[in-house]
């Protein structure tokens, strides 16, 4: 069964499975911003299998948490790779519990416990609630959505894939 926001792919590469763990063992550090954003990845190789974390530190607000890839040699010659990009699930359901809550109760607060009908304070609340649902859905999209697509560019670039 596949998950929400979870790429499946196949994938070929131009490098053999030797060249893919020398191109990992290049474990470069990318610094943005002179320093202020700092990427890097840890990785583990067990037989034709491997897993790689990226990990994003530094000062921005939105510092990309990157999805965990796990990958698989299918072929030697030409080397095919079947790769999975799983984002953290726990994080993503958080803020989207918020999103629910705040937009449903922008929408569906039109009366008071009283029972009369909405004055300028309740439509003030009421678009309070809806920014205060918008907030978190576009933290939750900039720190952990947007990251899968940019990872899976950033593994085709370092392993040189072309996607099947």
């Amino acid at each position: 069964m596949k998950l929400p926001f979870t790429l499946i792919g196949e994938y070929k590469s131009t490098l053999t499975f030797d060249e893919i763990k020398k191109a990992l063992e290049n474990n470069e550090t990318n610094k943005y911003f002179s320093g202020l954003q700092v990427d890097k990845y840890s990785y583990e190789i067990s037989g034709y299998s491997f897993k790689i974390q990226r990990y994003s530190y530094g000062l921005d607000i939105f510092i990309a948490s990157f999805p965990l890839i796990t990958g698989e040699v299918k072929n030697q010659n030409p080397t095919f790779l079947s790769l999975k990009f799983k984002p953290n699930y726990f994080s993503i359901l958080f803020f989207s519990f918020f999103v629910v809550m705040f937009i449903s109760l922008g929408i569906f607060s039109d009366r008071d416990n009283l029972g009369f009908s909405p004055t300028d304070s309740e439509g003030l609340k009421r678009i309070l609630h809806l920014v205060g649902g918008l907030v978190p859905g576009i933290w939750c999209y900039l720190r952990y959505i947007r990251p899968i697509k940019k990872t899976e560019q950033w593994i085709k670039e370092k392993l040189s894939l072309s996607q099947l």
